[in-house]
Formats: structure tokens, sequence, C-alpha cells
């Protein structure tokens, strides 16, 4: 058997060799390098998501903990105020109940003086009305 060789097949063979050649050089390897560069800028990309991610959720739990100490700080400042406030306040309110007591006792002491000057006068003034009630009813006259 003889085996005939047709030279349209070896052509055909060069010039699909030619063709892969050229659209592995310029088409291929290009694309390949394209999609490499994406894919690593994808995952840089994705890197520094993660690393702001991971500063975000650090940065809110400062946040948070700066937040939580600054209620607290209020929190003692306003039961620290609250515990003056109430201190000043037993303080005027006892103020407030000396100077009543004081004005009390003086006023009592004006009562008092008022009721002796009253009972002397009257005294007084007694001897002199029963003498003179005396005398009207015995009928003397002075």
């Amino acid at each position: 058997m003889v085996v005939a060789v047709d030279w349209s097949v070896i052509y055909v063979l060069v010039c699909f060799l030619l063709v892969f050649w050229a659209a592995r050089k310029f088409l291929f390897l290009p694309l390949d390098k394209i999609l490499e560069e994406r894919r690593e800028k994808i995952e840089s990309a994705q890197q520094m998501a993660s690393g702001s991610d991971e500063d975000v959720k650090h940065k809110l739990s400062e946040y948070n903990a700066r937040l939580s100490e600054a209620r607290g700080a209020g929190f003692e400042v306003r039961q620290q105020l609250k515990g003056d406030a109430v201190g000043r306040e037993q303080q005027i309110v006892g103020e407030a109940r000396e100077r009543a007591a004081a004005r009390m006792n003086e006023a009592q002491e004006t009562l008092d003086r008022e009721i002796e000057e009253n009972k002397r006068s009257l005294e007084g003034e007694t001897a002199a009305l029963a003498a003179s009630i005396a005398d009207t009813l015995l009928g003397r006259r002075a």
C-alpha cells in the first residue's frame, strides 16, 4: 500500500499552526496577562477592604468604649452635682429654719415683754379702778 501525501493537508496544518501561534501571541497571552492583572487588583482590593473592615471594627469598638466612658463620667458628674445640690438644699433649709426659729424666739420675747408691760400697767390701773368702783358703790365721792 502506497500512501499518497496530499500537500493540501500539510498546507492546512502549517496554516493552522501559524494561526494558533498568532492567536496565542497576540490574543491569548495578552488576555491572560489582563485577566491576571485584574485578579491581582481584585485580591488587593479585597485585602484592603478586609483591612479597612478590621480598621472600621477597631475604630467602632474604640468609639463605643469612649462613648461608654463618657456616659459613665457624665453619670458620675450628674450624681456628684445631684449630691452637691441636695447638700446645698439641706444647708439652705437648715439656715431658713434657724432664721425662722430666731424670729419666732424674738417674737415670743417681744410678746412676753408686752404682756408683762400690760400686766404692770393694768395692775396700777386696777388698783385705781377698784378704788373708784368701791367709792361709787359705797356712795363716796372723792
